[in-house]
């Protein structure tokens, strides 16, 4: 399908988007939700007559009706967020807020401008992008309109993923059904709607959803200031102003955000007050979950992505209506928060149809496993939420490296070294003359500090020696590291996950300065 950016289809969708989007020019007219350099953007997008058109896409006759892209601009200062949180409250809050083309906007009182422009658009089925406000101008905003190749009809939100396969990120199409879907298999599984606690970026999937289960769910979402990044102060005080009476509160946190938090005595009382907290967003480590549950937490990993909405398997088990199947060790997920596609491209190979059944291919490793002693593995398994076994996530099928002709799974080492004690460890591939890659250790002063209060063992040359020592027998000597680099911490993506490119660039600049041990 061909799409061309067009105007506004009416004087009522001008003044809206002019409501949501100063352009300026304006005279002072226009209602401004706050004086920023980075305002929202509007582009009005429109297929181009009887061209590729998809069954269910568009009118039958001539071109598509047009549809508003509304870019939402996100911060770490939700008191500048006031559209996110309109679209999102308008998009999703139960009682369905239905369209009144026939409003007078100069009529409306300035601060319920936008809920009402909100209401006009609805029934041109606008499209919400939220984007961060740095980043946000209106020549941006019209590259990632120009990105896109098609709009589906069930599209209401598009988010970028974290760009941990594709630099940049590849842009992905979410329906109404597919959020309202999540929520309400999350309340399921931990046990109702609740009051949710955004402490993570809004932008990415995990943040985006906290709001949006929120509204789906019929509460307000308690948010946290992040001006300065993440404070443990900021979330203690938030949880504990929190009345919440009968009603659950839950939590999204990232693994590293949970550590801090369980450096700090206060904070973990506070996270007490939590039914449930969710951890996502990065591999979490056995000794993490060992000392946050020790501590009285209910902690809940999540497996998912941008594709399913997020999280749609807990703590190894899928989420109600959420099945998951692992062929040739490649984890498939068929789900009814399953994405309406990448919006860049005309097909999505990674979706296939099985038996009349709708499924994703996803880029990582996993086996199914019988819970339980031993736990065996399960191969050939269909598995749902009612099934005696659970999903194991290995890691990502490409995070392996070749040294001396051995495929070494980064993943693997990785499970090995959690075992053996090491927390807060990353592996990466370092290049070499005799071997091609040798396999790198990579760890963060920040983590080391806990777990390794002397300061003498803050060494590449006292824990190299040491970590092999602690794998040897574990892993074939082939899987044994024979580099150590030492970073003041790991470099994360804006979604909260390990920046894998800019880890290695790290771990190799350090090796070009002679600042790793190598065996």
């Amino acid at each position: 399908m061909t799409l061309r950016i067009v105007p506004p289809p009416s004087r009522e969708t001008q003044a809206a988007s002019e409501i949501l989007a100063p352009q300026g020019g304006n005279g002072g007219t226009a209602f401004q939700l706050e004086e920023t350099e980075n305002t929202p953007q509007i582009v009005w997008l429109q297929s181009e007559p009887g061209v590729g058109k998809e069954p269910g896409e568009g009118t039958e006759d001539g071109a598509s009706r047009p549809r508003p892209l509304i870019f939402l601009p996100v911060s770490d200062n939700p008191a500048r967020d006031t559209l996110f949180f309109t679209a999102l409250r308008t998009a999703l809050w139960p009682d369905k807020f239905t369209s009144l083309p026939t409003i007078d906007l100069s009529t409306v009182a300035g601060p319920a401008k936008p809920f009402f422009a909100l209401r006009i658009l609805a029934d041109y089925q606008p499209l919400f992008f939220p984007a961060r406000i740095e980043r946000l101008t209106s020549s941006w905003a019209r590259q990632q309109a120009e990105r896109l190749r098609r709009l589906p009809d069930q599209v209401s939100s598009i988010l970028s993923t974290s760009g941990s396969t594709k630099p940049g990120g590849r842009l992905v199409g979410l329906s109404l059904a597919a959020l309202r879907a999540s929520h309400q298999a999350t309340a399921q599984r931990l046990g109702g709607a609740g009051i949710w606690v955004s402490a993570l970026p809004r932008d990415h999937i995990a943040g985006f959803q906290v709001i949006a289960r929120a509204y789906a769910g019929g509460t307000e979402p308690v948010t946290i200031d992040m001006i300065g990044g993440f404070q443990l102060s900021r979330l203690r005080e938030a949880l504990q102003n929190i009345a919440a009476g009968n009603v659950p509160v839950y939590l999204s946190l990232v693994p590293t955000q949970l550590r801090r938090a369980l450096s700090d005595p206060k904070t973990t009382a506070a996270l007490r007050l939590c039914s449930a907290i969710l951890v996502g967003g990065a591999r979490v480590s056995p000794s993490l979950l060992i000392a946050g549950r020790e501590q009285g937490l209910n902690l809940v990993t999540t497996y998912g992505m941008t594709e399913t909405c997020g999280g749609c398997v807990y703590d190894g088990v899928p989420l109600p209506g959420v099945k998951v199947a692992v062929k040739e060790s490649r984890i498939w997920l068929s789900t009814p928060t399953l994405m309406s596609g990448y919006l860049e491209a005309e097909s999505d190979p990674e979706i296939q149809v099985f038996e009349g059944e709708t499924w994703l291919a996803t880029n990582d490793a996993g086996k199914i496993i019988f819970a339980g002693e031993g736990e065996d593995e399960a191969a050939g398994l269909v598995i749902d939420s009612t099934s005696p076994v659970r999903l194991e996530v290995l890691g990502r099928l490409d995070e392996t490296i070749i040294s001396g002709g051995e495929n070494i799974s980064l993943a693997l080492v990785t499970r090995a070294a959690e075992k053996a004690g090491f927390s807060g460890i990353e592996f990466c591939g370092l290049p070499d003359e005799e071997w091609g890659e040798l396999l790198c250790a990579v760890f963060a002063d920040s983590s080391l500090a806990d777990s390794h209060p002397d300061p003498e063992n803050l060494d590449p040359l006292y824990l190299g020696p040491q970590l092999r020592a602690a794998l040897r027998g574990s892993l074939p000597a082939s899987h044994l590291p024979r580099a150590v680099a030492l970073l003041p911490h790991f470099p994360l993506l804006p979604s909260g996950k390990l920046d894998r490119r800019a880890l290695g660039e790290a771990a190799r600049a350090l090796d070009k300065e002679n600042r790793t041990w190598r065996k």
